[in-house]
């Protein structure tokens, strides 16, 4: 059985119905999002990716940056980061498996913390914003 075979019954198993694109990715549909499991075919790694949640104003770059910077740094399996054309964020969690059991156990978490992971970035930039409102008020008074 291939790797992608064996993610694909895994994700059967989890509840999912995963899907194949055109050029042959697998991903999921999950609480509105679309999550993709890309697996190479010679050795037990998963990356499940939240592809560019979030486009970026072109005045909040820097804030961006930071709350990826948080969010990474805080949570645990996530990456959060700005794509290369520095337009969209996106998020990703990579693993390795032994066995099915640890293959379902660490794709189902993945799954569940790019689920949430687009709420925490948003809280992450409010919190932001309101540092720098309270440091504006500051260096007026």
């Amino acid at each position: 059985m291939s790797n992608k075979e064996v993610i694909k019954e895994t994700l059967e198993g989890l509840g999912f119905k995963p899907m194949v694109d055109k050029v042959g990715s697998i991903f999921i549909l999950h609480e509105m999002k679309t999550i993709y499991i890309l697996v190479p075919e010679d050795e037990c790694f998963v990356t499940a990716v939240l592809p560019k949640f979030h486009e970026i104003g072109e005045e909040e770059k820097g804030k961006s940056l930071a709350a990826c910077n948080n969010v990474t740094r805080e949570a645990k399996l996530v990456k959060v980061y700005i794509e290369p054309t520095a337009k969209e964020v996106s998020a990703s969690c990579e693993f390795f498996y032994c066995d099915k059991e640890s293959l379902s156990a660490s794709l189902g978490h993945s799954i569940e913390i790019l689920g949430m992971v687009r709420t925490v970035f948003y809280n992450a930039m409010k919190e932001l914003e309101e540092r720098e409102k309270i440091e504006d008020t500051e260096q007026q008074v």
